[in-house]
């Protein structure tokens, strides 16, 4: 049931025309807490979950960063890469800042600050990692993630309706043709989506085979150096592998890795709402809101006023906001509203960046606190 019920989820929701207003992140984490709520005390399996839960995210971290075109983000321009450097930076500021305003509210302040850094730069995949990394509370995690649902649903529903005039009211814009799509650009997801189950099993063998490779080294690794498996070290060094196989010739072989890593995450969602309490998401939220709302739109609020300070253009102002707090999956959505084609793949790439340094981003700020607090 586990790793079959996000695949039934997905299907339903696009057979219902509801998949862009409620992610499958949000249906496999509701359906967990659902059921955890329903069924008999004692019949959900905690060590299987655990295990479970364990083994998803370790897995779809390589996979999700093996695909990735970080030439490409490199190559994007010193003004995209400048407007990502700002938005992370605003991030890293905001929590760091959010770590010491909550800490007579709440004991778990590094623990949160280094969550939300995670999500507002690159998205789910990051909270997730450094939430195994630091050892985080499942409860916490879960009350988090509905604050961010919260919050991050009201921002996009802002950036698709007057989000774009609004940013190109306050920042410069470039005199940019608009131009159609580049069908090459769409070419490894129409092949993936063509492909037959038994084609997807034999393309999805070789970033398997990576990936497992990858944790069983980066786990060898961790116990070499601190003789126990070190969850920080873990994720760093996973990260770095996925980073690491992206810049190697393999790439082009590893078709579907993401699309894999994706669904492991699903399956990490779910499980997490099965693990989850529902009173005691409820005993917890009020301070997680707060926590969350000033980090969201405090470091919105710095991203564009240093923008503005630098110069940089409205609309990669907007889509590097995108890439960085809701990760890749909604710049199309997004870059629609826009009229702007041109930002399809330079937000992509960015969002896909953010993904790669988040956990990286998330620890640090949970190191410092951690030392500070």
């Amino acid at each position: 049931m586990i790793l079959f019920v996000p695949y039934v989820l997905t299907r339903m929701a696009r057979g219902m025309g509801i998949d862009s207003i409620l992610s499958p992140v949000v249906l496999c984490y509701g359906l967990g807490l659902l059921l955890n709520f329903f069924l008999p005390h004692g019949m959900i399996l905690v060590e299987v979950l655990n295990t479970t839960m364990e083994v998803s995210i370790a897995l779809a971290i390589p996979l999700i960063l093996m695909n990735a075109k970080f030439k490409a983000f490199l190559q994007n321009g010193p003004e995209v890469i400048r407007s990502f450097l700002i938005a992370v930076g605003a991030a890293i500021v905001v929590c760091i800042l959010g770590g010491f305003l909550f800490k007579n509210q709440t004991s778990k302040s590094a623990d949160i600050a280094a969550m939300l850094a995670g999500v507002y730069t690159g998205g789910t995949p990051n909270m997730a990692a450094i939430k195994i990394a630091i050892g985080a509370d499942e409860n916490l995690f879960g009350a988090l993630n509905i604050a961010d649902i919260l919050f991050g649903g009201m921002y996009l529903i802002f950036l698709t309706t007057i989000g774009p005039k609004v940013f190109r009211m306050v920042l410069k814009q470039k005199a940019i043709n608009p131009q159609p799509v580049n069908q090459a650009d769409d070419r490894t997801g129409n092949i993936w989506s063509s492909l037959t189950i038994r084609n997807k099993a034999k393309s999805l063998l070789l970033p398997f085979i990576l990936s497992i490779l990858s944790v069983a080294i980066a786990a060898g690794m961790s116990w070499l150096v601190f003789n126990e498996l070190s969850m920080s070290f873990f994720v760093v060094l996973l990260t770095s592998f996925g980073i690491l196989i992206s810049l190697s010739p393999w790439q082009s072989r590893l078709l579907g890795s993401y699309e894999a890593g994706d669904y492991l995450l699903l399956v990490f969602c779910f499980c997490l709402g099965l693990f989850s309490n529902l009173s005691d998401l409820a005993d917890s939220s009020l301070t997680i809101i707060y926590f969350t709302a000033f980090v969201l739109f405090t470091s919105i609020f710095l991203h564009l006023l240093l923008a503005r300070v630098f110069n940089i253009d409205a609309d990669i102002t907007l889509i590097t906001s995108v890439a960085c707090i809701f990760g890749p999956l909604f710049v199309g959505q997004v870059v629609s509203v826009m009229k702007n084609k041109n930002m399809i793949i330079p937000g992509m790439t960015l969002g896909v960046a953010g993904i790669a340094i988040g956990s990286f981003v998330g620890i640090f700020i949970h190191k410092i606190l951690v030392y500070l607090l």
